[in-house]
């Protein structure tokens, strides 16, 4: 992938439905992914491609309440599992819900999945179902420093932008 990714202009109608960044766990990486699934849920003219941050889609995820975004984190056991990815009441509606709703505020919905390679083999099968069969208007977008711990099937349904390599600082000028 080119070092210019963020920086192209995107047919919003035309991105995957899957990315892997493989980026390290710093603050940089993650803001500059959260522009990019911002830009994705911005409900304004897509002119350009760079979300607007007045519409209620952007600030409702600057406020961390966008309906149509849902962000899934390692437990305490520093595993994601089943549960995570199904949802429970005491955490999350889970992406078969989020990804099944009909988007709330934006035209798409997003699920981020951090530290990815610490999915475990049942939430893996269950991602891989997903990623088969993606819902309409919806996209995963799962960072990783480790790849190689995922299955070789969810990477090869995934787009992979390796951001360590390419350095940051040119990836996505002005956000």
């Amino acid at each position: 992938m080119k070092a210019n990714f963020f920086n192209k202009e995107f047919n919003f109608h035309n991105i995957s439905h899957a990315y892997l960044f493989e980026c390290k766990k710093s603050n940089e990486s993650h803001k500059l992914i959260d522009s990019f699934i911002k830009t994705i849920l911005c409900t304004s003219i897509k002119e350009k491609s760079i979300f607007c941050d007045h519409c209620k889609s952007c600030k409702s995820f600057n406020g961390n309440s966008n309906p149509d975004y849902l962000q899934i984190f390692p437990d305490e056991k520093d595993k994601i599992g089943i549960r995570s990815l199904r949802g429970d009441s005491d955490k999350n509606r889970g992406i078969i819900n989020v990804l099944n709703e009909t988007s709330l505020i934006s035209n798409a919905k997003v699920i981020k999945i951090s530290c990815a390679e610490k999915l475990n083999e049942e939430a893996q099968n269950y991602l891989l179902k997903i990623l088969e069969e993606p819902p309409k208007n919806s996209h995963i977008i799962m960072l990783s420093s480790r790849p190689f711990k995922l299955k070789k099937t969810i990477l090869s349904r995934l787009i992979r932008i390796n951001l360590q390599r390419t350095g940051l600082k040119n990836e996505f000028n002005g956000i």
